[in-house]
């Protein structure tokens, strides 16, 4: 099966001139070309070019490192009640159907750090990957532990009552409280990044007729 490139109307294989690659390296490397080049010893290397529009942020330079300090301090502060939430010495928090989303919510936020790494390091410049692997990664995992811990904090209220542990209810709910804010803390950081704005320019690097694409 073959297809025509948009960029260049030349027709290129489905599958990569170079070789198979896993659909992870398709995304790391969207809109490169790919150019096999071999030197005077023999030696052949591919060389990547990017072709795609580069992303950049709208904001000023002090705007984005307020930014980037803002997404930092909501993290520690959900890492902060997650922990005391977690920790705290109640029968609900040694229920599996506790646990269970506890691990989860621990495991999210564990991507996050993962994800604000890579978008606190970014540049301003970026291309189509850099851009989705910081600002919209950052707003699904954010998106999607705003929604665990409110699952978490629902669990912890449901084992509230199947426990009837009248005298920690007050730690209980304190429990509940604390996840519930992990989540807000979470959806401070989706609503932040959802409304910021990039703008796209082109690059001024032509695709050739033999470049493999991505």
């Amino acid at each position: 099966m073959r297809r025509k490139n948009k960029k260049t109307g030349v027709n290129r294989d489905t599958m990569m001139d170079h070789g198979y690659h896993s659909h992870f390296y398709h995304t790391f490397f969207e809109d490169y070309v790919e150019r096999a080049r071999t030197d005077n010893k023999g030696t052949k290397r591919v060389i990547r070019t990017y072709i795609g529009d580069y992303y950049y942020s709208c904001l000023t330079v002090l705007q984005r490192r307020g930014v980037k300090t803002a997404y930092i301090l909501l993290f520690c502060l959900t890492v902060f009640f997650y922990l005391k939430a977690a920790g705290m010495p109640v029968e609900s928090n040694f229920q599996w159907y506790v646990t269970v989303p506890e691990a989860i919510d621990l495991f999210l936020m564990l991507w996050f750090l993962k994800t604000i790494i890579y978008y606190v390091t970014a540049k301003k410049e970026m291309t189509i990957g850099e851009y989705k692997s910081t600002s919209k990664a950052l707003m699904q995992i954010s998106a999607v532990s705003a929604a665990g811990f409110g699952l978490t904090a629902a669990v912890l209220l449901v084992s509230l009552f199947r426990l009837q542990k009248t005298a920690e209810t007050g730690a209980i709910l304190l429990c509940a409280a604390d996840m519930l804010l992990c989540g807000v803390c979470m959806a401070a950081v989706f609503v932040m990044e959802k409304t910021m704005r990039y703008t796209k320019r082109a690059t001024a690097v032509k695709p050739q007729a033999d470049d493999s694409y991505m």
